[in-house]
């Protein structure tokens, strides 16, 4: 698989200390759900460093967003254009965007097939979610899916069975 790439809104500044651990940081949470869900369990800092070496981030606001519920057309407008750099510069054959982004992401492109869990999950629902596909040179395909947002009541686990369906 090429590059995966993980859209995110702004995260300020973390560095080594997400990668330390420092949950002083309000980012560390979100990172760290994504690397739980990503990798399916929790990781060492070794193991931390090493999966985020391995992964791309686009931020998809260019500023500062206090309320991604209350962005400007503007914001999103330039959210859009920057997102669509990202795909034609590095043609990902994978992203994943957090909620609520996915909303936000640019409509070109087609609805692309449901991700499924291969079997019932712990409460014996087959859950599944929308994929998005946007056209890539030389006739590739950047498949996009939604996660919930990382934050706080994060099922990483649940998450992580779809995320790896979805990067089959």
């Amino acid at each position: 698989m090429a590059i995966a790439i993980v859209v995110l809104s702004i995260i300020y500044v973390i560095g080594n200390k997400f990668l330390t651990g420092n949950s002083d940081i309000p980012a560390y949470n979100i990172l760290t759900n994504i690397g739980k869900a990503l990798a399916g369990k929790v990781l060492s800092d070794g193991e931390r460093n090493d999966l985020w070496n391995r992964l791309a981030f686009c931020n998809f606001f260019q500023e500062p967003v206090a309320d991604l519920r209350k962005a400007t057309d503007a914001q999103i407008e330039s959210g859009q254009k920057s997102f669509l750099k990202v795909i034609e510069k590095y043609a990902p054959e994978r992203i994943i965007a957090c909620e609520p982004l996915y909303g936000y992401l640019p409509n070109e492109g087609r609805q692309g097939p449901e991700v499924a869990l291969s079997s019932p999950w712990k409460d014996g629902k087959i859950y599944s979610a929308e994929t998005w596909i946007y056209p890539l040179p030389y006739g590739k395909e950047c498949r996009v899916m939604p996660i919930a947002n990382p934050g706080g009541g994060f099922p990483w686990d649940y998450w992580h069975e779809l995320i790896v369906e979805f990067l089959k």
